[in-house]
């Protein structure tokens, strides 16, 4: 990784595929995906010279790996990038009752192929129908910001959430959810 960089996150991506290892690294305007096994920066995404990259997710979908990237972008909340050729796919503008959300998006996580789960600032998560980028329902409980969600397979409940702020972790059941 470039030493002037500050990055917001790092992440990693196994592509099987290829059989290849990446680290990924947000910064201030772009992403930027390494080449583990050869140690060389595979793929920069731009998402813009004042954006916050905040979290990702990656996708093998279509035939076509993405790149999902939330954060603070001046054009959208949510973009996809094509993950091996670094094309943006389509930036998602998220709404809530017909207005673009203005909030900081922090973490990510695709619930299903239609949708996609995300926090923000608002100390809320919201369920993002990603076709049409609306924000369809919005989950409350927390006491701060939601640094982290992650889907995961609980021995009883199932599918679940968890969600993470600086106090406490938040178990969400699938009904709560959809």
């Amino acid at each position: 990784m470039d030493s002037q960089d500050c990055s917001y996150f790092i992440d990693t991506f196994y592509d099987n595929k290829l059989d290849k290892n990446y680290i990924i690294s947000g910064n201030k305007g772009s992403i930027k995906s390494y080449d583990f096994d050869n140690n060389i920066l595979y793929r920069v995404y731009e998402s813009g010279d004042e954006s916050i990259n905040q979290s990702i997710i990656i996708i093998d979908n279509e035939n076509i790996i993405k790149l999902i990237s939330s954060g603070r972008f001046s054009d959208a909340n949510i973009k996809i990038f094509n993950y091996h050729k670094g094309d943006l796919l389509k930036n998602i503008k998220l709404l809530q009752n017909n207005n673009l959300l203005s909030n900081w998006t922090y973490s990510i996580c695709l619930w299903n192929k239609d949708y996609l789960l995300l926090s923000d600032t608002n100390r809320t998560i919201k369920l993002i129908e990603l076709k049409t980028g609306k924000s369809i329902k919005e989950l409350k409980g927390q006491n701060k910001e939601i640094s982290t969600i992650k889907k995961i397979k609980h021995p009883q409940y199932g599918e679940c959430l968890i969600s993470q702020d600086s106090n406490q972790i938040k178990l969400w059941i699938t009904n709560q959810i959809v």
